[in-house]
């Protein structure tokens, strides 16, 4: 492991055991899919948050992030994963803790049967 990657790895999971220790206020939501997760830390330099979630996502997949049941933003879940904790790296916007990432819905070019 090259010492940048175990840099960014201490931090991710210095950030996790950070944010466990506080609490951020979580905005009310009625999207009509439940959020995949609650942004519960941000590293703007290095581009990544940790987000907290019972539904573990797959390395690679694409979140909107929302803010006021709007989207500011795009995120690609990494590969770190401890308990309900997960990071992804911030593609578009500005996130906040708070914040709520869900999944982008593949749409089907084909009609189902």
């Amino acid at each position: 492991m090259n010492k940048g990657t175990w840099t960014k790895s201490l931090l991710i999971i210095l950030s996790v055991f950070v944010s466990a220790c506080t609490t951020t206020p979580t905005p009310e939501t009625t999207a009509s899919l439940p959020p995949v997760g609650i942004i519960r830390s941000v590293n703007l330099a290095e581009r990544y948050v940790v987000f907290e979630s019972e539904i573990k996502s797959t390395p690679g997949t694409q979140l909107r992030l929302l803010r006021q049941q709007k989207q500011i933003g795009l995120l690609e879940t990494g590969t770190f994963r401890k308990r309900k904790f997960q990071s992804a790296d911030i593609l578009e916007g500005r996130p906040q803790p708070g914040d709520f990432a869900e999944p982008i819905l593949p749409v089907s070019a084909e009609p189902q049967s």
